[in-house]
């Protein structure tokens, strides 16, 4: 996807390393470095609901499930 898309649909999440892909089938995923995160189908697939999928991700590195603070 063009990079001046994902900036303005991801906003700061793209500076992040965050990244869209459409395929064929009317899927976009989202996906971060070298791995997609989430996948959504393009008849619902949202700019707030591309960011949340990001928020989401950065939120589990942050503080990873299962994970405790001592």
């Amino acid at each position: 996807m063009n990079r001046s898309i994902e900036l303005e649909i991801l906003g700061e999440y793209a500076d992040e390393g965050y990244w869209l892909k459409e395929y064929d089938d009317h899927v976009i995923t989202v996906g971060y470095k070298d791995m997609e995160i989430a996948a959504f189908s393009q008849a619902v697939a949202t700019p707030e609901a591309l960011r949340e999928a990001c928020a989401r991700h950065m939120a589990r590195m942050i503080n990873p499930v299962g994970v405790s603070e001592l």
